[in-house]
């Protein structure tokens, strides 16, 4: 059990908790939500007895003990993952499972040398490890990838003890989380989960939160009759000064407060983000043409013969597995465009600041191409400057759209108060410097747009404005993001790196598919089984489509050889699902990684190529299903 019983903070002249209270039971694995800066990593330190509230107090269960994933990282730069990750004291055994299945890479590497992205898996791997009765995380899921967040979720879900996850993930909670508290204006707000299978975690929060906004709209319209009799009340001239008379004065007094109060808030409340288009030079026909691009770095090869064109109004969701080469083909862009110095952050090491050109093909920018890159590390943000001096240098103005526009307006549209420009950017929560940086991301003249992991640590209402931004813009964009809910809303195209499970450490195929996420998973078996067939036909009769999708072959009707292929799949496909079961009841018993590490990690292979597998023989039974039988 974890309580928070009264607890009060104030920072300055800000009020980050007020009265805020909440139980999360031992079965409960609560969804922290909240707008940036509401102080959810505020409240998750003082739970932890990281930070001391100034007043009300934390109850924990009778020995349950703690450990808490931050923001930032706290790890001995001087030790490497593996030294980190062994300081819990787990076994070797359980060291190797963590770090592997969070994609941690070059484990005997100091923590000084990894990158932001590399150090968050560390810290998490660590946190695991510590097998704590209560878990406080916030954001785990960034810069995870697909089968790593799968694990997590996996892993979560066994834990038995207090869970409070602060996430923008929807789907993460939807899977991992049992119901959502909400921070807002200093409370802490509880919501049942959902009613029914059919309605997820973060649907019915949305629901519920849409009446209780009501009701307290309703109750500020009452507040506001109420007072408007009580002013003409006191205008009208109030009798002797009785006791009686008093306290109705004093009642007036308090509920004018109220009023005022409660006005603001919800003004606050209904503010919309508005970001202007990012003002586009006119775009060619082409922006990019990669033609038979091979990316290789540090001796091995990422990628092999992309072939792309990229046309304005595309938006490139770009997926994939850690290291596959998903930044160094955004760095290649730059490098194409003439951007080379701009910052992008490397998965695989510091941030980098240097030219990638192709071993092979070539990258060709079009006429007017200019790129703005999402510095997702916050790393160009000086912590010292003011926002006013983070957006306009010494003056108090911006340009959008070659209008001028006064700062404290412009960062209105960001969700900041006008009065925060004299606020440093180190007094900032993660998720406003977030916001910080799409302001100054904004106010450029780009038509590209390279954002690596753009939803980190953003709340509901800035990513909702982020995407409707996105899908407004004119010119193109570049997603990496792990994010499936926010590519099935603004992605035309998905740029997969995909790696044969049979040699996992070998370079990947990077197919182009076209539509959202949702689709690219529902084609992703199709494809890869129309992939096995070209790669058996004859190299003179096979060819590369520029923009591609999955690639359907017609024929009338099922031959014979089909026609026996389909009657026999059923069965194929049970025996396999068969299979991939008893693996994975084997790979849940700890014992297996225990007892033989070659062995469990021979069956996690096995059980990636059964996924594989399974899903082309339903996108084959799928094919010839819809064929006429002979």
């Amino acid at each position: 059990m974890l309580a928070a019983r009264a607890l009060r903070f104030a920072h300055g002249s800000r009020t980050i908790l007020d009265d805020a209270t909440i139980v999360v039971d031992d079965a409960d694995r609560a969804a922290l939500v909240g707008d940036n800066g509401a102080g959810k990593s505020t409240l998750l330190a003082i739970l932890a007895g990281l930070q001391k509230a100034d007043d009300g107090g934390v109850e924990r269960g009778r020995g349950q003990t703690l450990a808490l994933l931050s923001q930032e990282p706290q790890l001995d730069a001087r030790l490497t993952a593996r030294e980190v990750a062994e300081s819990t004291g787990r076994e070797p055994w359980e060291v190797d499972e963590a770090l592997s299945r969070l994609g941690v890479v070059d484990a005997d590497r100091p923590v000084s040398s990894l990158s932001g992205g590399q150090r968050r898996r560390v810290d998490l791997a660590r946190t695991l490890l510590l097998r704590s009765d209560i878990l406080l995380l916030d954001e785990p899921t960034n810069h995870l990838d697909k089968a790593a967040i799968a694990w997590l979720v996996e892993r979560l879900k066994t834990h038995r003890g207090p869970v409070i996850i602060v996430s923008h993930d929807r789907q993460f909670l939807d899977e991992t989380c049992t119901r959502v508290i909400e921070l807002a204006r200093g409370k802490l707000h509880g919501y049942a989960p959902p009613g029914d299978d059919n309605t997820t975690l973060t649907i019915s929060f949305i629901e519920q939160k849409i009446l209780r906004d009501d009701i307290t709209v309703r109750t500020q319209h009452k507040k506001e009759r109420l007072w408007l009799r009580e002013l003409a009340w006191l205008r009208a001239g109030t009798p002797a000064r009785t006791t009686k008379q008093t306290a109705r004065i004093d009642r007036a007094g308090e509920l004018q407060t109220f009023v005022e109060e409660e006005a603001v808030a919800i003004r606050k409340q209904k503010k919309n983000v508005e970001i202007e288009g990012v003002t586009s030079k006119r775009l060619g026909k082409s922006i990019f043409e990669l033609n038979k691009v091979t990316l290789a770095r540090g001796g091995r090869t990422l990628f092999a013969d992309l072939d792309l064109i990229v046309t304005k109004g595309q938006r490139w969701g770009v997926v994939g597995d850690n290291g596959a080469g998903k930044t160094s083909l955004l760095l290649a862009l730059m490098t194409a465009a003439g951007d080379s110095a701009a910052l992008i952050a490397s998965d695989a090491g510091a941030p980098e600041e240097q030219q990638v050109t192709p071993s092979s093909g070539m990258i060709t920018a079009g006429l007017n191409t200019k790129i703005a890159v999402f510095d997702q590390h916050r790393a160009t943000l000086d912590p010292e400057m003011t926002l006013e001096q983070t957006l306009s240098a010494e003056n108090d103005h911006v340009f959008v759209n070659d209008a001028r526009i006064h700062v404290s307006s412009y960062l209105e549209r960001f969700l900041f108060d006008g009065s925060d420009r004299k606020r440093r950017v180190k007094t900032l929560s993660g998720g406003e410097q977030n916001r910080l940086v799409f302001a100054r991301l904004f106010l450029g003249d780009a038509n590209v747009l390279l954002l690596d992991e753009p939803t980190n640590d953003l709340d509901v209402t800035t990513l909702g404005v982020l995407e409707e931004a996105l899908v407004s813009h004119p010119g193109c964009a570049f997603l990496v993001s792990h994010d499936r809910r926010f590519l099935d809303r603004v992605a035309t195209g998905i740029l997969a790196f995909e790696r044969d499970a049979k040699d996992p450490d070998g370079p990947a195929t990077v197919t182009p598919v076209i539509g959202d996420w949702t689709h690219y998973e529902r084609t992703q078996a199709a494809r890869l089984q129309e992939r096995s067939l070209s790669t058996s036909a004859s190299s003179s009769s096979a060819s590369t489509a520029k923009i591609a999708g999955a690639v359907a072959v017609a024929k009338k009707k099922r031959s014979y050889k089909e026609e026996q292929e389909f009657l026999g799949m059923e069965s194929l496909i049970h025996d396999k699902e068969a299979r991939r079961e008893h693996l994975r009841s084997q790979l849940i018993d700890p014992e297996v990684f225990k007892s033989d590490v070659k062995k469990a990690d021979a069956m996690a292979k096995e059980l990636a190529a059964l996924d594989v597998e399974i899903d082309r023989l339903y996108a084959r039974w799928q094919l010839l299903s819809d064929l006429p039988a002979m």
